[in-house]
């Protein structure tokens, strides 16, 4: 017994009743046997199409996606930066987050905030040569992390947050193996230490054994204003004659962007900045390669690839934290040098107190009374110094009642 059940959208099946198609020998009469056949065959068809289509509109939605992530890498402006802070490093924030995309865990748009955010750190404070290869190395992004934990106000859950995503990040864009550890807990970094007495000595020699004039200026020049100023990487690029001031104290660097202050450059290096602003033969002349075309972060960076003999290498973030310390240790007062290096709270200086050498406790002593000193207070100890009085301009304490 057989009868046709159409159905819409779909071959018309034929139903077969087992019991009326036995031929009485148990099998299925040969009519029916090709009738379950032509099911089978109709039914194979019916699926595959439904699957083709299934898949076919899996393929059109997967080609949507694709090009909306396209498109949002291609536009993406991030708002937390100026214009010409983006510029420079947009190809490389697109070109990595697009690399990335379908490898990593994270979203196209959470990976572009990041990147941006490294990048510009790496071309404006760093120095760091813009080239993934460099860039989404392990130990810089970790010197980047150790960067937001003692220069930014920003959670340290939401630097953790950061380090993981760009650690991955560098995973996929070394093309190496993953790294299968557990991250450290995040602490107060020592990415930036100064350079000691001996390596500043060392770094004098490597400016000064350069092959060509040129080049022993530059090299010069970088130094007076990272070691002898605190300038930053983007801060030495922008340093021009007219920003530089001779007074009867001294030599003076004004700088400017976002971090606007004026620095008294340290006594040693005073006169490679003096010298190269009067000899510049226009205002607005660069101290630092004048004869450049722009500002590009990398200008620094390839000018030390490029320079012959380093003694080791050579950090522009070590550049300013040797100028740091060494204005800590000299005693300069901590609101003065917050002033002058642009460090915004005293929290960020922290980190550079580990490498200031402890004061003899004598000199200490003197130092931590010298107010009192200048104040008026002076101490009589009787011969047998069995007593002693503190007599003071202000205060007697002899006359205080007694509690």
């Amino acid at each position: 017994m057989t009868a046709a059940l159409p159905a819409a959208g779909r071959p018309a099946l034929t139903l077969v009743d087992p019991a009326a198609a036995s031929d009485g020998s148990g099998g299925l009469d040969e009519k029916v046997l090709d009738a379950c056949s032509a099911n089978a065959t109709q039914s194979r068809h019916a699926v595959g199409s439904n699957q083709q289509a299934s898949t076919a509109e899996d393929g059109r939605v997967a080609q949507s996606v694709e090009a909306a992530v396209k498109q949002a890498i291609a536009e993406y402006r991030p708002r937390f930066m100026p214009a010409e802070h983006w510029e420079p490093i947009a190809d490389l924030v697109r070109d990595a987050v697009s690399r990335c995309d379908g490898k990593s865990p994270h979203g196209a748009r959470v990976l572009l905030g990041c990147t941006a955010a490294l990048a510009d750190w790496c071309e404006r404070i760093a120095g760091i040569p813009l080239e993934i290869r460099y860039v989404f190395r392990h130990d810089i992004v970790n010197s980047y992390v150790a960067h937001l934990l003692n220069n930014t106000d920003m959670k340290r859950s939401s630097v953790a947050t950061h380090r993981s995503r760009l650690l991955g990040m560098a995973d996929i864009l070394q093309q190496g193996p993953p790294v299968n550890q557990q991250l450290r807990g995040l602490r107060t970094g020592d990415t930036a230490a100064p350079y000691s007495h001996d390596e500043q000595v060392a770094l004098r020699w490597w400016a000064a054994q350069q092959p060509t004039d040129l080049r022993r200026i530059n090299a010069t020049v970088l130094l007076a204003a990272t070691m002898g100023a605190g300038l930053t990487n983007a801060e030495t690029l922008f340093l021009a004659a007219e920003h530089v001031t001779v007074d009867e104290l001294g030599v003076l660097v004004s700088v400017h962007g976002k971090r606007h202050r004026v620095v008294p450059v340290l006594a040693e290096w005073e006169s490679v900045i003096a010298d190269v602003a009067d000899a510049a033969m226009r205002p607005d002349q660069w101290l630092f390669r004048p004869n450049r075309s722009s500002c590009d972060g990398n200008q620094l960076a390839n000018f030390l690839r490029k320079c012959s003999d380093h003694p080791f290498q050579i950090s522009v973030q070590r550049l300013r934290s040797t100028w740091i310390v060494t204005q800590l240790a000299a005693g300069t007062p901590v609101q003065a040098v917050l002033d002058a290096s642009g460090i915004e709270t005293i929290g960020a200086l922290g980190r550079y107190m580990d490498h200031i050498p402890a004061p003899d406790p004598m000199e200490a002593r003197r130092q931590l009374t010298q107010r009192a000193r200048s104040e008026g207070c002076e101490v009589t100890v009787s011969q047998d110094r069995k007593s002693t009085r503190l007599n003071s301009s202000h205060t007697d304490i002899s006359r205080m009642p007694s509690s």
